[in-house]
């Protein structure tokens, strides 16, 4: 019920769900192993259900779908180190 009290709620507002991210920055020093990086959350992806469930809409009511475990996850990355 929790998840689709947030689904309706965003529903409603959809600037209301950011109130529930939880963002984090790092600093990195040294190379960023990207494989490793993306291996590694793929990993998490695939062992976690709740980072593959989506809801959508569907014949008026939430309906809940959960992503193969090889969906993976996508990995954006910015150089950043000609920033000061």
């Amino acid at each position: 019920w929790a998840q689709q009290r947030l689904w309706f709620f965003d529903q409603l507002d959809h600037a209301a769900g950011a109130a529930y991210h939880m963002p984090a920055a790092l600093r990195l020093k040294g190379q960023l192993d990207c494989a490793a990086l993306q291996a590694t959350l793929d990993r998490i992806v695939a062992r976690h259900e709740v980072l593959r469930t989506t809801f959508v809409q569907s014949a008026g009511a939430a309906e809940q779908r959960i992503a193969a475990a090889d969906c993976g996850f996508h990995l954006v990355t910015h150089d950043l180190r000609h920033l000061p």
